[in-house]
């Protein structure tokens, strides 16, 4: 028996294991007749320990054979020297094709024989040479070795005991391969005559279908693959790349089994983030578009390993990764991406990312049932590789320029580049500026003095009331001190809020709460109808009033109301107000200032423009009466001009659009018989 039972030699494979002995291999060859007309009396099976063949004097009657038979396999595989047989098929009809022209005639009676006696009128000159087998399969006896591979693979032992089933014996072709370099993965935990014989098992897998093994490895060095390879390209763990929308998707590979009609499927899964990182989970499904035998690249695949990428995802992948893990938690970004057609056109948007707070609005009564398990939000340091390089491609963000919660691509964030100067550039007289900065700091300090209020929480809020003029620098303080504190700047219109007080109070503590939450600066434009005063015969109004005064009591943030008509102000509102500012109309001196600094923004902005002559003429400019909006709109106009003639802007431009601009003026004036000043003042609204 010595000659058929072998032992494998073992291999260290760069392991640093301490072998034992490794199991027993051993070989049964079966012979298989079909019984035809000539093989009337062989036997349908056979076992044997040798490779059967035929030998010199058979006749064409002889069965297919060895020379060792096996009369009980059962014996056999209860043998505790033996881990694994080997069975090996042999077809007897098969091998008399094979070798019928090496069977020499011979001498026949006269009288010719019956027909089933002809075989034995032929002979071999020598022994034939050995069959080759038809099929093979593999048996586990090792109830050590198939805990082992069970433990290593998570193949069932029940599908380990039968390894006839094709897809069975298939994962553990491809478990081989994936693992015939080094030490497989966690086989450090088995007891060390458990780690022999894996390692003994592997040896006999690398023999038996290294050739494979190897045309694989020399195909995908190439870049290349074909249908009888391409699983070999997914491991488990295996990082894969597809695209989705454009953008590149990476996927962490879990398994990967073959379905009918050339086609693979893929279970795989990435991260995916709703305050918390969990496991989400995608199926492909691989279709081969070619022959089984035709070679295709392997980045032509629709899913296909990103280290055999060479595009750069691999990179992009990790640069968007780390700016998603960047806002993980709460944080304020500009937002580059184009906009679509329907979109509000914004020059900057910008967006507050927070995952918790959209979690609460958008409150799921079905929620889905997710595995979390990432890591936690709080850690400074993301995990290693490839945990960024499976993070989403969108994230949710709020746009203050719109009010609403929109999915941003996250290659398009970045860091807000904040104004601070702006808030120098306010034509507003440095004593104003001066209380607004010591105001707006104390707030916004650690050290800020404790509330004085009797009853905990109420009064802890700044409120500003700016009050003039339209044009007068008003809305441009709020976002200034946004700049300057940088600090979102939530603001809210009127038509934001709508006129229905029950609607109005929710709208407010809605906006106040994420004023909060988030440290805004809140701005409420044109507040006028909230600060109006209130009156016996408008019930409705006082309600609003009542709301707004209800709701501002518990504001702990910053607020920043501006009103054009202060002169129906409500007392209540007098000692809610930390700081009341009038903004005066614009003299001479503050219109020259104003478009200095638009001439100097000019020079800035790439535009194509006199700057030198229109410096030389701003006392001109200055001498027309027009407030900062109306100097900001003559410059934007003038320069459309002069691009549309393509001409370089200059004072002549400006003239021409200043002057288009006061003959309205003008026409108002005299259509009412008073300008809008006089009218504000007869109203007793405003004194300007």
């Amino acid at each position: 028996m010595d000659h058929n039972v072998h032992k494998v030699k073992r291999r260290r494979l760069n392991s640093p294991l301490t072998f034992t002995p490794s199991p027993w291999i051993f070989t049964i060859h079966t012979v298989v007749c079909k019984n035809s007309e000539l093989h009337l009396h062989h036997p349908w099976t056979q076992h044997y320990l040798d490779v059967p063949r035929l030998f010199k004097g058979d006749s064409k009657a002889s069965p297919l054979r060895g020379l060792q038979h096996i009369d009980d396999i059962d014996e056999i595989s209860k043998s505790d020297d033996i881990g694994v047989i080997l069975f090996k098929t042999y077809s007897c009809n098969e091998y008399y094709s094979r070798i019928e022209r090496l069977f020499d005639p011979l001498q026949q009676p006269k009288h010719p024989p019956l027909s089933n006696l002809l075989p034995y009128f032929y002979s071999l000159k020598e022994d034939g040479n050995e069959a080759q087998h038809w099929s093979e399969r593999v048996e586990l006896i090792s109830s050590s070795l198939k805990n082992a591979l069970h433990r290593l693979t998570d193949i069932s032992l029940e599908r380990l005991e039968n390894l006839t089933n094709k897809r069975n014996i298939d994962e553990l072709y491809h478990y081989f391969y994936f693992n015939r370099k080094g030490e497989p993965k966690g086989i450090s935990a088995l007891h060390n005559s458990d780690q022999d014989q894996v390692l003994a098992f592997r040896q006999f897998m690398e023999c038996t279908f290294g050739h494979e093994y190897d045309e694989a490895d020399r195909l995908f060095s190439q870049g290349d693959t074909s249908w009888k390879h391409l699983r070999k390209l997914f491991p488990p763990n295996e990082v894969v790349v597809t695209y989705r929308d454009g953008e590149p998707m990476a996927y962490l590979v879990q398994a990967c089994y073959q379905l009918d009609n050339l086609e693979f499927s893929l279970d795989c899964h990435s991260w995916g983030f709703d305050g918390a990182f969990y496991q989400e989970k995608t199926q492909f499904t691989l279709k081969w578009a070619s022959t089984e035998e035709e070679r295709i690249e392997i980045q032509d695949l629709e899913v296909y390993p990103l280290k055999y990428d060479d595009t750069g995802v691999e990179e992009t992948l990790r640069r968007r990764g780390e700016k998603f893990w960047q806002c993980r938690q709460r944080r304020f970004i500009a937002y580059t991406a184009p906009q679509s057609t329907f979109e509000l056109r914004t020059s900057n948007p910008r967006y507050m990312v927070d995952m918790q707070m959209y979690q609460q609005i958008h409150v799921d009564n079905n929620p889905p049932v997710r595995e979390y398990g990432g890591p936690d939000v709080t850690e400074a340091i993301p995990p290693n590789d490839p945990f960024l390089l499976l993070l989403p491609a969108t994230i949710h963000g709020f746009g203050f320029h719109d009010k609403k919660w929109r999915t941003l691509s996250v290659k398009h964030l970045s860091d807000i580049k904040w104004n601070t100067e702006a808030f120098k550039h306010l034509v507003l007289h440095h004593t104003k500026k001066d209380l607004i900065e010591a105001l707006i700091f104390s707030h916004n300090s650690v050290i800020a003095p404790p509330s004085t209020d009797v009853i905990e929480g109420k009064g802890n809020g700044l409120i500003l009331l700016l009050h003039g003029g339209p044009g007068t620098g008003k809305t441009l303080t709020a976002e200034s001190v946004a700049e300057l504190t940088e600090r979102p700047l939530y603001r809210v219109t009127c038509g934001d809020i709508g006129t229905n007080a029950e609607d109005i109070e929710g709208y407010l503590e809605t906006v106040f709460h994420l004023g909060t939450q988030w440290n805004c600066v809140v701005l409420l434009d044109e507040a006028d109808i909230f600060l109006e005063e209130r009156s016996p015969a408008d019930l409705q109004r006082n309600a609003l009033v009542s709301v707004f005064l209800r709701v501002l009591e518990y504001y702990e943030g910053i607020l920043i109301l501006t009103s054009n008509r202060i002169g129906t102000f409500d007392e209540a509102f007098k000692s809610r107000v930390q700081l009341t500012l009038h903004y005066p109309p614009l003299d001479q001196d503050g219109r020259q200032r104003i478009w200095n600094n638009f001439i100097n923004r000019l020079d800035h902005s790439g535009v194509k423009a006199h700057i030198d002559k229109l410096k030389d003429k701003v006392d001109m400019l200055s001498a027309h009466e027009l407030n900062g909006r109306e100097i900001r709109n003559a410059i934007q106009t003038a320069t459309l001009l002069a691009q549309f003639r393509g001409q370089t802007l200059g004072p002549r431009h400006l003239k021409e659009v200043i002057k288009i601009s006061n003959e309205f003026e003008q026409y108002l004036t005299d259509v009412h018989g008073h300008s809008s000043s006089e009218w504000a003042r007869a109203q007793g609204t405003r004194a300007d």
